[in-house]
């Protein structure tokens, strides 16, 4: 499945705080965004990947989701 998570409207990708963490074999992505929202992706070692969002995302259709603004 393939999946695309757009950032919010207006959002400048300048503004989003990223953070890499590995542990126990478990690469974490948080992707802090200007209001607050915060999205966390998972992926272990055999490129399984989980991704958590802290709220609701718009989901556009054929596979694209949207971070409300």
């Amino acid at each position: 499945m393939i999946a695309q998570i757009l950032n919010p409207k207006g959002c400048n990708p300048n503004d989003i705080q990223r953070t890499i963490h590995t542990e126990n074999d478990i690469t974490r992505i948080v992707s802090k965004y200007p209001n607050g929202f915060v999205l966390t992706v998972e992926q272990d070692v055999d490129g399984n990947f989980t991704i958590i969002p802290s709220g609701e995302v718009i989901d556009l259709g054929n596979g694209v989701f949207q971070i409300p603004d």
